[in-house]
Parts: C-alpha cells; sequence; structure tokens
C-alpha cells in the first residue's frame, strides 16, 4: 500500500518546547544556539505550541449538549500516535493531514477490519463520514492538561531564567492560559 508522507510537524514542536525548557530548567551551560538565536527560537516555540494545542482543542462541554453525554476531559482513549497494524503514523482519512493528538475514530470501521479516523476539523466542518457521533469514539494521545503542564513549565523557566536577561528578545511573559 502506498501511503502519503506524513511530516509530524506538530510534534516537532512538542519535543523541541520540551527539550529547550529542560535546557533552561537545568541551567545547562551548552545550548545548540547562541543565546540570541535560543531567544528568538523559544519564542517561536511557544506561539507554535500555543496554535497548535488551540487548533486540537475540542470544547467538551459543547459536546456533552450533543451526543457525548458521559464526556469529559478524563474520559479519552489514550492511543499511541503510530497505527499498530501497519506501524505508520495517524492521519485524517479525508483531508490527509497529520493527526497531532486528537481525534475522531470510527468504532464500527474497527470491528470489520478497517480503520477511519477523522481529525477535530474535519469532524467539526461535518466532512467524509455517515455514521457520525453514534460509531465514533474521540481519542487522544496525550491529555490537554499535559500540554498546559508543558506549555506552564516553559513560561515558569522562561521567566525565571536570569541567564537570558540580556537577551534583545527576552521579555518576561504573562499568559493567563497556563494558569487555568
Amino acid at each position: 500500500m502506498n501511503n502519503p508522507e506524513v511530516y509530524r510537524t506538530k510534534s516537532i514542536v512538542s519535543a523541541a518546547l520540551e527539550k529547550r525548557t529542560t535546557l533552561l530548567e537545568t541551567k545547562a551551560e551548552k545550548r545548540p544556539l547562541s543565546k540570541e538565536e535560543f531567544c528568538q527560537s523559544f519564542i517561536q516555540l511557544l506561539v507554535l505550541f500555543q496554535d497548535n494545542v488551540h487548533e486540537d482543542w475540542v470544547d467538551t462541554s459543547a459536546l456533552k449538549n450533543e451526543h457525548w453525554t458521559q464526556l469529559s476531559d478524563d474520559s479519552f482513549t489514550s492511543v499511541s500516535p503510530v497505527r499498530a497494524h501497519d506501524n505508520t503514523s495517524i492521519s485524517c482519512d479525508f483531508c490527509r493531514c497529520d493527526i497531532w493528538n486528537r481525534y475522531f475514530h470510527c468504532k464500527e470501521c474497527t470491528d470489520s477490519g478497517g480503520s477511519y479516523d477523522i481529525c477535530t476539523e474535519c469532524f467539526a466542518r461535518g466532512r467524509g463520514y455517515p455514521h457520525r457521533a453514534s460509531s465514533m469514539t474521540f481519542m487522544e494521545f496525550v491529555s490537554m492538561s499535559s500540554f498546559q503542564r508543558l506549555y506552564s513549565r516553559a513560561l515558569k523557566s522562561w521567566n525565571a531564567s536570569h541567564d537570558l536577561l540580556n537577551c534583545n528578545e527576552y521579555r518576561p511573559i504573562v499568559d493567563n492560559w497556563h494558569s487555568g
């Protein structure tokens, strides 16, 4: 089977932010970039990460009002971002985009030997699937609270880093999302 290439850029952003946050927390003297480049890239990673999370965010209270009566932030099925049967990353079966974290999975298709996964954007637009809520399971790889903790760690590390004070890009960041 010829699968389209999927570039997991959102996963790369998350991993890079995690790595750079750890470098700040451990006060590592050796960084992969100059201090100025590190500051600039850290800010860019924070913005990209927040955009990624925002794109994947689903208002669970709105879904509860529809057909998802037992849905809460703790009720997602946590899975691997790779399909077990063919070791490929999961992509939307409608638009073919990389599924970074949250998506909808059809239980009926899985029972019949196939697989049907759809990204949150396609689901919200009503694209590509006749079964809809009756057979769809809301899935995620990592909880949104984990992403929020990473973002909070990154902001805390950035704001506590006295080593970066003389960078042109350095300014303390105040953000309400990380505090709940």
